[in-house]
Order: structure tokens, then sequence, then C-alpha cells
């Protein structure tokens, strides 16, 4: 008599199909599309942090400065030299035995080649300088003879108002010079030197009374990628803050 064995199951390893692998696929660029955006934000935020320490650090050396010359302020064309901004120019300006440090002249959001983005205030500090190393005897001065020229730290009548350094915009950033054309007609404002952006739509700025914060620009013109010199800004709000944020009139109010 024959028995018939139960036959032995074969186990059989069976691959993805084409659909189940789209499905993977799609799922997965949908997780990054949901990480890659915070990951961005995360190392902005990063930046911006490291962004504020160093312009706390360059602000506590410009204040030092000030202590060891009498309360007077370093001048504006020769705290750092030359109209380009690489590394030669850091070190053989008038700041650079306080700070000591290269890297906090730029900000960590600055992809180009400059060794620089800080630039300092055209109001905040002498112009001429002509005993300086190099002297500056014949610099241009943007300021206005009508409005506050801060020389001396004690001189400064609200030093948590007045900006000193601020990062600026790669296109424009030559000389140590941050030049703010002051209106006292807003109808008729053109901007010179533009602030960077490299904290989304805010600029980083350091303040005379040693604080640094960030500030969010509003309009267009201020947040746009690409700037140039000279831009009409006729009663743009972000220009105003600047401007007033910059100096003030002598002897009569802002518009």
């Amino acid at each position: 008599m024959l028995i018939k064995l139960p036959s032995e199951k074969i186990s059989r390893r069976r691959g993805f199909t084409l659909i189940e692998l789209l499905v993977v696929i799609a799922i997965i660029a949908v997780l990054a599309g949901m990480l890659l955006p915070a990951l961005s934000k995360a190392k902005q935020k990063g930046d911006g942090a490291k962004c504020m320490n160093n312009m706390r650090q360059f602000v506590l050396c410009w204040r030092l400065y000030a202590d060891d010359f009498d309360s007077r302020l370093v001048p504006v064309r020769t705290w750092t030299t030359t109209s380009v901004p690489n590394v030669n120019s850091i070190t053989a300006g008038l700041l650079y035995p306080y700070t000591k440090s290269v890297a906090i002249y730029k900000c960590p959001g600055d992809k180009t080649q400059n060794a620089r983005s800080v630039a300092m205030s055209g109001y905040m500090g002498p112009n001429l300088n002509g005993s300086a190393t190099p002297p500056v005897p014949n610099a241009i001065d943007y300021a206005r003879t009508d409005c506050h020229r801060f020389t001396r730290l004690d001189f400064i009548p609200t030093p948590d108002q007045f900006f000193v350094t601020v990062d600026e915009r790669s296109q424009t950033i030559n000389d140590g010079f941050f030049r703010v054309d002051v209106y006292l007609s807003y109808p008729t404002i053109l901007v010179a030197d533009f602030p960077a952006v490299y904290h989304g739509k805010s600029s980083a700025f350091s303040f005379a009374d040693g604080h640094a914060e960030t500030h969010a620009w509003q309009g267009p013109i201020f947040t746009r990628v690409t700037v140039a010199g000279q831009t009409p800004a006729p009663n743009d709000l972000d220009a105003i803050w600047l401007m007033q944020h910059t100096t003030a009139p002598l002897n009569a109010n802002w518009p």
C-alpha cells in the first residue's frame, strides 16, 4: 500500500513591485520636503546666534578702544583699512589690537570670499584722521552738519538707540564706512549702502550701549536679492528706521 506524504511547502522570497517602490519613493520625497525646511531654519538660527555673539564681542572691543582713548571713538575710516574687505584690511586696522580675531568680522551667513561683512556707521566716530596709519586726510564725509556726529562715547545721548556696526550686503561693501544718507524730507530718500539679510529678512546690528540685535525689514527694498547704491526709497519705513538709528537732527525733530 502506497502512502502519500504531504508535499513540502516551498517558501519564495517576494520582491517589491514597481508600484510599491514608487509609493516608497513618494513617501521619502514628502518626508524630505517636510524636514529640509526645518533643518534649514535650524541652521539659520544657529548662524544668527553666532552672528549675535560676534556683534556683542565686536562692540565690546569698540567700547574698550574708547575707554583707552579718553572716550574718543575709533575713526570710521581707519578702524579697518583699504576699500577691499580682505584679511589685511582687518589686521592693519586700528581696532584689530582689541579684537584679535578675524572671525568676528564676518557673519557666518555670508558665503562670499570676503573676510569681512561688518561695516561701521559713518556717523559713529570721526571721519578724518591725518595721523592714522595709513593717513586718510581727504576722506569724503557723507554726514550732514545739521545732524549729530558722534566722536566721543560720553557724547551719545541715548546709546541704546544708535547703531555702531551692521553686516553690510556683499554687493555694496567696500571700505569699513557704512554710508547712510540722511534726509529730512522723506519723499527724496535714496539708499546708498544696504544691510545684509543673512537671517531671513533681518539684519544684525550692534549698538553703542553694547547690545546687539536683529532688525526685521518690512518692505521690498531692503529685502530684495539684488541691490545697488543710490536706490530711490521715497517714504520707505525701513529707510526711515535706519536713518533714525544712525543719527538725529541737532536743532529739530524728525519729520
